[in-house]
């Protein structure tokens, strides 16, 4: 399978098989009242913030189109995800410094 260097997914869509890549392959989506509602969790950080609702429903928008492209499968438990192989694939071609660039110049919580 030749997969291009983006597959033309969006700077959310990247930003979750990065994560899910940096945590086993996992996201969920919890809620909660630390949260602000429901959110895209990794291990190491919460798609979400406190005074953006958009935020979070962006990353819910986003992580629904990586599950209907098989690039994320739920797994057992309910709002439970992992990548599948073209998620792994994606995340360990996807164009770093790139995703790193837009990562610092986006604004803040």
């Amino acid at each position: 399978m030749s997969v291009t260097a983006d597959w033309g997914l969006t700077a959310e869509q990247r930003e979750l098989l990065v994560a899910a890549a940096a945590d086993r392959g996992r996201l969920a989506v919890r809620s909660g009242p630390t949260l602000y509602g429901r959110a895209v969790c990794a291990q190491r950080k919460s798609f979400c913030r406190s005074a953006d609702a958009a935020y979070a429903d962006r990353y819910l928008d986003a992580l629904e189109a990586l599950v209907a492209t098989d690039c994320l499968r739920e797994r057992g438990a309910r709002n439970q995800f992992e990548l599948t192989h073209i998620g792994w694939t994606l995340s360990r071609t996807l164009p770093l410094e790139q995703f790193r660039a837009e990562a610092s110049r986006a604004p803040g919580p």
